[in-house]
């Protein structure tokens, strides 16, 4: 699989601690928000999946789904 991988240029990478993979996703998360910020990007509200609060006035429907 790493050699299928290698040829499409997508490399594993290596294996870290969790200290280690804890730090860098703390820099990849701020990373992130640094460009959202620079590029001053909003939420989209899609409904109540939303972890954020609608704006004052914002339609929200529901759909129900009905298990069997």
């Amino acid at each position: 699989m790493r050699s299928q991988r290698a040829a499409q240029t997508q490399l594993a990478s290596a294996p870290m601690s969790l200290a280690e993979s804890a730090k860098f996703f703390g820099a990849e998360t701020a990373r992130y928000r640094s460009i959202a910020k620079s590029i001053k990007l909003q939420p989209q509200y899609a409904g109540l999946m939303s972890p954020a609060r609608p704006p004052e006035g914002a339609r929200i429907t529901v759909q129900s789904t009905e298990v069997t």
